[in-house]
Parts: C-alpha cells; sequence; structure tokens
C-alpha cells in the first residue's frame, strides 16, 4: 500500500518546481515564527496588561485623567481581543502549514487550506478593531498593519496559486 502523500505518476516521480520550494520554505519559517511569538504572547499577556495599567495609573494622576479613564474601558476589550489573537494565530499556523506541508508533496487541497489559514487572522484583526476604534492612533495603527498583512497574504495565495498547475 502506498502513501497517500507519496503518490507518483506513471511517468515516475512528480518534480517539485522550485520556486514551489521557495514558497513552502519561507511558509515554514513563517510559521515557526509564529508559532513562538504567539506562545510568547500567551505566556506574558498578563504582565502586558498590569505594565499597561500601571502606564495609566502614572498618567491619571498626572495631566490627562479623562483621556485615561477612556482608556481603561477599552483595556479590557483589548486585552480579550489579544489574548483571542494569539489564538487564532497558533490555529492559523496549524493551518497554514498543514496547507503548505501538502503542497510541498504537490497536494492540490493544501492550496485550498493554505487560503483557509490565511483568511483566518483577518477575524482576529476585525475584532481588534471593535476594542480599540475609540483611540485614534490604536485603530489607525491596526489598519496600517492589517493592510501589510493582506497584501503579504494575497501575494502568498497568488504565488502558490501559479504553482496549483504542478499540483494533483
Amino acid at each position: 500500500m502506498s502513501d497517500v502523500l507519496d503518490q507518483t505518476y506513471e511517468q515516475g516521480p512528480a518534480k517539485r518546481p522550485m520556486f514551489l520550494k521557495v514558497l513552502c520554505i519561507l511558509t515554514f519559517v513563517s510559521c515557526g515564527l509564529s508559532f513562538i511569538s504567539s506562545i510568547y504572547g500567551l505566556l506574558t499577556v498578563k504582565q502586558s496588561e498590569e505594565a499597561m495599567k500601571m502606564v495609566m495609573n502614572i498618567q491619571q494622576n498626572n495631566d490627562m485623567p479623562e483621556i485615561v479613564s477612556s482608556m481603561q474601558e477599552g483595556l479590557s476589550k483589548i486585552m480579550e481581543w489579544t489574548t483571542t489573537s494569539y489564538y487564532l494565530a497558533l490555529g492559523n499556523v496549524v493551518i497554514c502549514l498543514a496547507g503548505a506541508l501538502l503542497m510541498w508533496r504537490l497536494k492540490k487541497p493544501g492550496y485550498f487550506i493554505y487560503i483557509f489559514g490565511q483568511i483566518l487572522p483577518f477575524i482576529s484583526l476585525v475584532g481588534m478593531y471593535s476594542a480599540v476604534q475609540d483611540i485614534p492612533i490604536l485603530g489607525f495603527s491596526m489598519i496600517i498593519g492589517g493592510i501589510f498583512s493582506a497584501i503579504f497574504a494575497i501575494a502568498f495565495i497568488i504565488m502558490y496559486g501559479l504553482n496549483v498547475k504542478h499540483m494533483r
């Protein structure tokens, strides 16, 4: 019984194009870095929240109590979405890694799995933006970050799409 992931054509083993190799390796590295970053973020989210509260308390005692009080209301929503976004990022890593591994083995379903994995982080972005929309600078930062993320996601989806013809 042959392994489903290692099937070959009648002419012999299928050749993996160099461009697909490079894309998959970049995806493997990206998934590894995202995994480490998400785990670190989950382990330090409470410390980040405490640090933000401390900074806001210092500012409230100084000269901007009304601005700080409105920011404190949004802080709990921000931290809730931050934690959720780390979990979504871990899900994204698993899904994109699975898709990239299948594409590495020239399996076409991997492309569609990868696309789904690239869409997942934007759910987090929308939720995070809803939490920070009352704080203009954070909302603007989220939009800019989302645009850059979308550009890279779309670029990789297109580049992988160019290699779908080599998959079965």
